[in-house]
């Protein structure tokens, strides 16, 4: 082996080490921010949900008021609204990764939707839209209206207690994160001062003995 070889395998090696930990620790960050990007997406869905969750109520409110309003152009009011209700539940069903919206994947949200959207094309929207006698309706709107806010209300705690506990974990993560950084600092120092400080270390004090004329010194090739 020549002595271009003796010190080009070593320089290799610290190289090698060097590069293989840096891509670790890149690695575990890397993971470690995609999982805080991802929950903080699904926190900005889920919040834009509640908000057209919460719409549901209001708007379904409004088409009981209009009903029994002696408005001239009450039928293309509720005609209007409807419309919109429709839109709203077709946009929640179907979600936005764009914006984001979206309902969380949960069971019991799921079931719950579910839920609110059977309500309103089972009972509400043939009321609203019925031909039937105004009095009738009416009747049969109000009998509808209070269980569909009831569970529009219920849909909204459950999407808001499922980012509560998300919140809680991009909390956590972020520590992780702040944690992981730390760690990995001390840890690039330790393991720099193991590879390079220390053997150039011993290599100068295996020097200074030499220079002291004490040639049994020895290095040994590590």
């Amino acid at each position: 082996m020549s002595m271009d070889d003796e010190i080009f395998i070593p320089q290799r090696r610290i190289s090698t080490k060097i590069v293989s930990a840096s891509l670790i620790a890149l690695v575990i960050v890397l993971i470690t921010i995609g999982g805080t990007l991802w929950l903080s997406w699904q926190l900005e869905g889920a919040g834009a949900a509640i908000n057209d969750t919460g719409s549901l109520r209001m708007r379904a409110t409004r088409i009981g008021l209009l009903l029994k309003s002696d408005r001239p152009d009450r039928e293309s009011l509720v005609r209007i609204n409807v419309a919109l209700m429709d839109e709203t539940l077709q946009r929640l069903e179907k979600g936005n990764p764009a914006r984001p919206l979206f309902l969380p994947h949960e069971p019991a949200i799921q079931r719950g939707f579910a839920s609110v959207k059977s309500d309103w094309y089972q009972h509400l929207r043939p009321a609203a839209t019925s031909l039937a006698p105004y009095a009738q309706r009416v009747s049969a709107y109000d009998f509808a209206l209070d269980p569909f806010v009831a569970g529009a209300d219920e849909l909204v705690r459950l999407i808001e207690r499922d980012n509560a506990t998300k919140t809680t974990w991009l909390r956590l993560s972020q520590a992780g994160l702040a944690f992981l950084a730390g760690v990995g600092t001390l840890a690039m120092i330790y393991l720099l001062y193991i590879w390079i400080i220390l053997p150039i270390m011993h290599m100068q004090r295996g020097l200074a003995r030499m220079a002291a004329h004490e040639f049994s010194a020895r290095l040994p090739v590590e």
